[in-house]
């Protein structure tokens, strides 16, 4: 769903990818938003900028992601 925004950094393996998307995929149901709407997208910028600053748990990126929206 986000593969253009990885595609710009350095390239995350498929784990990492399926994490991410899972994350904004489940943020965006819970918020009814559309998974191709702005906010999903920075949403999903926001978990990249996260994640390449050294968090990598799942957990805690979607406690980083709750708390900044």
């Amino acid at each position: 769903m986000f593969q253009a925004i990885w595609e710009r950094e350095q390239p995350l393996g498929p784990d990492e990818i399926t994490m991410i998307d899972r994350i904004v995929t489940d943020f965006c149901r819970e918020r009814k938003l559309a998974t191709d709407s702005e906010e999903a997208r920075k949403s999903a910028g926001e978990l990249l900028k996260w994640f390449r600053a050294g968090v990598t748990d799942a957990v805690k990126l979607r406690e980083l992601l709750y708390s900044a929206s």
